[in-house]
């Protein structure tokens, strides 16, 4: 309960406010998360995150289509083919995919759980939250990706070229 109060700065004895018991749901609902991983792992079970752990990259291992597509078109593309990590954990979170070497997060926002102002506060965390240990963060509607994943695709790239320059990293693309 301790390392819970320290992440969220609440004083002991505080009562929380509807922000900060939403905050503390999401944090518990990631944590059970990452703990079923690392059991599965454990067991060598067959999970779909913990095959993505593994660097396969298939439909299954997504939740949902959106962010299938959009980790296909990545696959296709020579800069981020084989680079990018569906499902990656970075805190108490699971980013839906991530250029780790960078710090580049991309988050796929569906209508069904990024649609009301609770969805869109809670992303807001997320995202500063991610930003805080120094993520890019870069949000996708469902519409967007549908419409035009090859644009997606073409910011994703963009960004990412330009993190690996700002920070040194060398690729293979660069010879």
């Amino acid at each position: 309960m301790e390392e819970i109060r320290k992440l969220f700065g609440i004083e002991p004895g505080a009562k929380l406010g509807a922000e900060d018991q939403e905050k503390l749901r999401v944090y518990l609902w990631q944590r059970e998360k990452q703990e079923r991983l690392r059991t599965a792992q454990a067991m060598k079970a067959p999970t779909p995150i913990g095959r993505a752990m593994d660097g396969a990259i298939t439909p299954s291992e997504h939740e949902s289509p959106i962010e299938a597509d959009l980790a296909y078109a990545l696959s296709t593309k020579s800069m981020t083919a084989g680079r990018v990590k569906p499902q990656y954990g970075v805190g108490p979170y699971f980013v839906d995919l991530a250029f780790p070497e960078v710090k580049l997060a991309i988050e796929c926002d569906g209508r069904r759980f990024h649609s009301d102002p609770a969805d869109v506060a809670r992303d807001q965390h997320r995202t500063q939250y991610l930003a805080k240990l120094g993520w890019r963060v870069l949000r996708f509607s469902g519409r967007e990706i549908k419409q035009d994943v090859y644009g997606c695709v073409d910011a994703v790239t963009k960004l990412y070229e330009q993190l690996c320059t700002e920070q040194g990293v060398r690729e293979p693309w660069e010879g």
